[in-house]
Parts: structure tokens; C-alpha cells; sequence
């Protein structure tokens, strides 16, 4: 079972800043602490995200095949009795997919609890239906959080995206991308504050989004990427830390663009 632990802290002047520009109340001696990370599940993610050794939530793997449901999901586990964690909801009650730069504290106007029993889907299968908010289609999101420091309630996220089942897996996949939380008892924090962006055109896992990424996008358009990818492309092209290769022309982008459109209306017209 995997641990997600904080590392990584962001004191400086800029956090400081962000928490000036979000509005509410705020602390100028606020301190974000953030960790970029890499990790897929499954296997299940056990979440301590002020590393004092209580486990917030954790994300799993669940299966169930019988006479009344056929369910195959990722769900995420909230331990209220530990100290944690209340997690961010829509109005029906189940984990919110926040946007980067949401509002996660006392003052954003979010709904925090843990649904009936503690635990949620994310991304799944449910009886043949997609259950959770996390799909592969919506792309990477964040689960907002609240949770107790020697009583006091703190705010954070989990950076947290559906994945493309690998073959050798039969069940739903997924990747935390980056976690984060405010030191400072309640003060609210930006969904993705203090995390460097994650590089989701970064198809072939080199560090870096250049016209190699190009190449295997539009090889695979119709079947492994879409037009959501090839924006995700013209976005973040040149951002990493490799060497910059084969600049595509822009008409190529267009085009490419265009031909990923057509194949997803043919397909919901089918």
C-alpha cells in the first residue's frame, strides 16, 4: 500500500501573495506546503497529508460481482474517526471535480462531508453505467479536503485524474499528479497551489512536451486521443525539461485539431 506524505513546503512571499489574491479571510503568514508526485492506483493510496502519521483518506480498488451488482470502481474512503478528512461535494453528495485555482476553504461556498458509509466512486463502472467524477473524459481534476491539525481545521487537495484501463488490469486506473495544504487553520487555498502544472501532453513520459508528444497525438487521434488532447498539445508545447524537437507548423495543429473533432461527432452520432 502506497503512502502519499508531505515533502515539499512553499513559504515564500509568493504563497503569501496567492492568499492576498483569493479573497476572504486570509493570513499573510500563510504557508502552503505542496508535493508534485507521480503515482498510479492501483495500488491503493493511503493520504497523510501533514505526514503526523493519521491517514486523512485513502483511494482504492473495489470490485463486486454478484447477483444484484456488478460494480468495478476506484473509491475514495474518508476515516472521520481518525481526524479527517471532509471532502468536497456537489450538491448530490458526492466528491466534487474542482477545476486548478478553486477555492477550497471556509469561505468558498463549498459543501464538505463524507458520503453515506465513507466512501465514493471516482472512476468506475457501476452495472454498466460510469459512476464518480473523476472519468477518463473529464481529464485531471482535484479533490478538495478538510481536516484537523491538533483540533484546529485545515484546507488542502488532491490533485487526482481518471486514467485509460491498462490491458494487463481489468478494473479502472487512475494517477495522483500533486497534493497540497494550508498550514494555517482556516485559511482557504487554490485547488493546485504551489504544484507546477501537470504536462498531460507529455505522452511518451520524457519531462517535457515537444514534437515528439506531436508525433504519437496524431498517430493516435480517433482511437487513443482526441481534439482534448491535441489542445492539452498547443497548450503546454515547450513546457519541461528536455530539448525542444520538431516544432509542428500551426496549420498542422489546425488540421490535426479539426480531423479529432469529425471523429468524435461520427462516433456520437453511432
Amino acid at each position: 500500500m502506497k503512502r502519499l506524505q508531505a515533502k515539499a513546503r512553499n513559504t515564500a512571499g509568493a504563497a503569501a501573495a496567492l492568499a492576498a489574491g483569493l479573497g476572504g479571510a486570509q493570513s499573510l503568514d500563510a504557508a502552503v506546503v505542496a508535493q508534485t508526485v507521480e503515482e498510479g492506483v492501483p495500488p491503493n493510496y493511503s493520504a497523510d497529508l501533514d505526514s503526523d502519521g493519521t491517514i486523512e483518506f485513502q483511494i482504492s480498488d473495489y470490485h463486486q460481482a454478484d447477483a444484484s451488482t456488478i460494480e468495478d470502481t476506484l473509491k475514495v474512503t474518508g476515516f472521520p474517526s481518525q481526524g479527517g478528512v471532509g471532502l468536497a461535494v456537489d450538491q448530490a453528495g458526492y466528491t466534487a471535480n474542482l477545476a486548478a485555482g478553486t477555492l477550497i476553504g471556509p469561505t468558498s461556498g463549498l459543501i464538505y462531508g463524507v458520503p453515506p458509509g465513507g466512501t465514493d466512486d471516482l472512476n468506475g463502472v457501476k452495472n454498466g453505467v460510469e459512476v464518480g467524477n473523476f472519468q477518463v473524459a473529464d481529464g485531471p481534476g482535484y479533490i478538495g479536503v478538510e481536516f484537523t491539525i491538533d483540533g484546529a481545521m485545515h484546507y488542502g487537495y488532491v490533485g487526482f485524474q481518471g486514467v485509460e484501463t491498462d490491458e494487463s488490469n481489468a478494473g479502472p486506473e487512475g494517477r495522483i499528479f500533486g497534493f497540497g495544504y494550508e498550514t494555517t487553520a482556516d485559511t482557504a487555498i487554490a485547488a493546485g497551489a504551489g504544484l507546477v502544472p501537470p504536462l498531460t501532453a507529455d505522452v511518451d513520459g520524457d519531462g517535457d512536451v515537444d514534437g515528439n508528444d506531436f508525433l504519437i497525438i496524431q498517430r493516435g487521434v480517433g482511437s487513443t486521443y482526441s481534439a482534448t488532447d491535441v489542445a492539452a498539445f498547443k497548450a503546454q508545447y515547450g513546457q519541461g525539461t528536455g530539448p525542444i524537437t520538431a516544432v509542428p507548423e500551426p496549420a498542422s495543429l489546425s488540421l490535426l485539431a479539426a480531423g479529432a473533432a469529425g471523429v468524435a461527432r461520427y462516433r456520437r452520432r453511432k
